[in-house]
Formats: C-alpha cells, sequence, structure tokens
C-alpha cells in the first residue's frame, strides 16, 4: 500500500498528520503489539521528524 499526504508546513498541522499516520498504523497493527507503549514512542518519533521536514 503506498499512501501519501500532503501538508503545510505548518506546525498547526502536525495533529492532523498525528491522526492520520497513527491511525493507519493502528488498524494495520492491531493487537499485535502494545499499542499504547508504542503510540507515545511514535508520536516522539514523528513530531521531530516533521519539525526537521519543516525547517
Amino acid at each position: 500500500m503506498k499512501t501519501e499526504l500532503q501538508i503545510p508546513s505548518d506546525l498547526k498541522f502536525l495533529s492532523i498528520v498525528e491522526n492520520w499516520f497513527l491511525g493507519i498504523l493502528q488498524v494495520e497493527l492491531g493487537n499485535r503489539v502494545d499499542w499504547p507503549s508504542l503510540s507515545n514512542r511514535l508520536r516522539l518519533v514523528l513530531v521531530e521528524a516533521y519539525s526537521n521536514v519543516v525547517r
């Protein structure tokens, strides 16, 4: 599956990207992982990556 999301570089759109990305992963991974723990770590990674891209 190839999915592309084009978003503005304004940080106010970060929550949209976060919900989109984590929602897709939760559907794909289901109950195979400890989702609460993983989603918290992925949020941190996503914020860091997003801030690096928009610089």
